[in-house]
């Protein structure tokens, strides 16, 4: 059993990788490994997991955009006081 989930979390990593790659067959090949393994319905995992990625992907840029204009503002703040 224990193998068997470290098999399932290898396969995660191994779609979340391809999914950032674009790599679609891939991506899609991991997901119905999945799916077989975990006795779930491929389109539902499919829908649940692409949303996971979309939300992970948008949470990745908001997240680096706030960084970046941080750090513009620190510098703006710097230099407006010398």
């Amino acid at each position: 059993m224990n193998n068997e989930k470290e098999e399932i979390k290898g396969l995660i990593s191994d779609a979340v990788v391809s999914y950032m790659k674009d790599e679609n067959n891939f991506y899609e090949n991991f997901l119905k490994d999945i799916s077989k393994k975990l006795g779930i319905s491929f389109e539902a995992l499919k829908r649940k997991f692409d949303l996971k990625m979309k939300t992970s992907v948008i949470n990745f840029v908001d997240k680096t955009v706030n960084e970046e204009a941080e750090v513009v503002r620190d510098e703006y703040k710097k230099d407006k006081k010398v």
